[in-house]
């Protein structure tokens, strides 16, 4: 277990509020499976992320995000349009967002309607190679004797 602390606080709480699940990880290709059953996927983020693999495998899904106000994060989720993003480490306002959603179902299909295609790796990888190709050639030195 890589965080205990953290994981037995995590347990207590599920165990005092029925309403709360821990589902453990979703090995074994599961993870497709559960994010077919979620309506939204909540990125409570308090640094900032180097990898958004979270909101961009809930896009994949076309799983709308609720997701802190970082640099990184509003690169993807845009506002009232393929999610929604609250304030940093404010509860009150995560909460307000939730609330919405809660309130406002059509607020999700909106949303979902909304959340763009996602790049597959290989695509990703091949505009990262065309930009290689494009910088390395502009500063590479001339050839000698050209």
């Amino acid at each position: 277990m890589q965080f205990p602390q953290y994981t037995e606080k995590l347990d207590r709480y599920a165990r005092e509020d029925d309403r709360l699940r821990l589902d453990g990880t979703f090995g074994d290709g599961r993870l497709s499976e559960v994010m077919k059953g979620m309506d939204i996927v909540v990125v409570p983020s308090l640094w900032f992320e180097n990898s958004l693999g979270v909101i961009r495998g809930a896009f994949a899904h076309k799983t709308p995000v609720v997701a802190s106000d970082l640099a990184e994060m509003v690169e993807l989720v845009e506002h009232d349009v393929n999610g929604l993003l609250f304030c940093v480490g404010d509860t009150d306002d995560i909460g307000r967002r939730l609330s919405g959603v809660v309130e406002k179902p059509s607020l999700l299909k909106r949303l979902r309607d909304r959340i763009p295609a996602v790049k597959t790796i290989e695509d990703e990888m091949t505009d990262l190679l065309e930009i290689y190709v494009e910088v390395s050639a502009e500063h590479s030195p001339p050839l000698q004797g050209a």
